[in-house]
């Protein structure tokens, strides 16, 4: 019973309730079973992990076979308190699963992955703040926010290397190329103390208790006693989604700014908006969803600006000075990607 149970664990690990078994079958001196889970797929190998008893204690061993299938994370009829339990519990789990990535540094992507987590809880936070107990939503905010900014310069210099290991032959033949890029990485090295004190420490700890608590306990109880009106998930998400679509119209002046930091707040909003498109995305319209991945299109030109200028004004002027050619590639693309943004917002239609 034990053994069975572990997987049940292991299959519901994102706590979404998204895995199926869609077959199961005897090959050879296991026994395979089928199983979909399009939410978080995550849950396929954290059950193959937990299938550690089986193994013992059966004398066939066990196999799991991901499949296809399709499953709405919401729907219109879920309580606002669930559908808030639900995405927390997900991009938490996002998280988790990428932490050991981050932690060994061999991967930029677990990183990546890991701040974008990071600032997806802050904003589920924001979304749902009128309803969530604000003696533990801003501890945890507050804890989110200082392990983004610890996270930070590691993730910048990842860019910034991944911006490096391709630049032309002509560059990478200069003298003064290995030097700067052996400084470059040696920076980059640096920020792993960084990333255990972040992830590690007793700080991260108590951060992941009180997310816990909010998605184990808080939420699960106010699911139960203030559900809310039927159908009312709809409505909120589209007056959140309008409201992040206002704040982008607010700030489109700032796509004209020579400002490096003007042009990073109007992505920061952008980002945001998409944010908010994509978590509620099954319960908005196919224009709005289709309208974030147009937003995500605009976002990635400003966000490689804004990769550009913090080249400029943090790394470049660190460490042995690179081959001038550096600097002119650099001004180039960043010329290119302000002509694209014009078009792109054009194609934008906000």
């Amino acid at each position: 019973l034990g053994a069975f149970l572990r997987i049940a664990d292991g299959l519901d690990y994102g706590h979404v309730q998204d895995a199926r078994i869609t077959g199961i079958r005897v090959r050879g001196d296991a026994v395979c079973l089928r199983v979909t889970s399009p939410i978080f797929p995550a849950n396929i190998a954290r059950a193959d992990r937990k299938a550690d008893l089986w193994r013992q204690v059966f004398p066939r061993g066990i196999q799991f076979e991901t499949v296809p299938g399709e499953a709405a994370l919401l729907t219109p009829d879920v309580p606002v308190p669930e559908a808030a339990r639900r995405l927390f519990a997900l991009h938490y789990k996002r998280l988790l699963i990428h932490i050991d990535g981050a932690l060994a540094g061999t991967d930029p992507e677990s990183l990546r992955q890991v701040r974008v987590a990071l600032r997806r809880l802050r904003l589920l936070l924001r979304l749902f703040r009128k309803r969530l107990p604000q003696e533990l939503s801003e501890p945890i905010d507050a804890g989110l926010a200082e392990l983004l900014k610890e996270l930070s310069r590691a993730r910048d210099l990842d860019v910034w290397l991944g911006v490096l290991e391709n630049v032309p032959g002509s560059l990478a033949r200069n003298r003064l190329w290995e030097p700067f890029l052996r400084y470059q990485r040696r920076l980059r090295e640096m920020q792993s103390a960084a990333i255990r004190r972040g992830l590690r420490g007793a700080h991260f700890g108590g951060l992941r208790h009180k997310i816990a608590r909010l998605t184990r306990t808080e939420l699960p109880r106010l699911t139960v006693e203030a559900p809310g009106r039927p159908g009312s998930l709809p409505a909120v998400a589209r007056k959140r989604w309008q409201k992040a679509l206002q704040r982008v119209r607010r700030r489109a002046k700032l796509r004209h700014s020579a400002s490096g930091d003007k042009l990073h707040e109007l992505r920061t909003t952008m980002r945001r908006a998409r944010y908010v498109g994509e978590l509620f995305g099954d319960v908005l319209e196919p224009s709005d969803r289709k309208m974030a991945r147009r937003l995500r299109t605009v976002e990635k030109i400003l966000g490689r600006v804004h990769d550009i200028n913090v080249a400029f004004e943090v790394f470049i002027p660190a460490g042995p000075p690179p081959p001038r050619g550096l600097r002119r590639c650099l001004r180039k693309e960043h010329a290119a990607c302000l002509a694209a943004l014009e078009d792109a917002w054009e194609e934008l239609d906000l």
